[in-house]
């Protein structure tokens, strides 16, 4: 998350210094703490659900190996 933060400060000033030079303003719903908790939730979603649904396709999930008992 560290580093996922550091890259998005950098995009951002990034973004920032050409919106200044090129004179074009970004748009004031990219300072939504809404669009943070959309882009939060949607990501929570691709790393939970993808990898759990290429598990129940490859037949791992529950599973029972040798040797465990319930």
């Amino acid at each position: 998350m560290i580093a996922g933060q550091a890259l998005t400060g950098i995009i951002t000033a990034a973004i920032e210094g050409l919106s200044k030079r090129l004179d074009f303003s970004m748009p004031e719903v990219w300072n939504s703490a809404w669009l943070g908790l959309v882009i939060f939730f949607a990501l929570g979603f691709i790393l939970i659900y993808l990898p759990y649904k290429k598990m129940v396709e490859a037949g791992e999930y529950g599973e029972e190996t040798e040797g465990q008992e319930s």
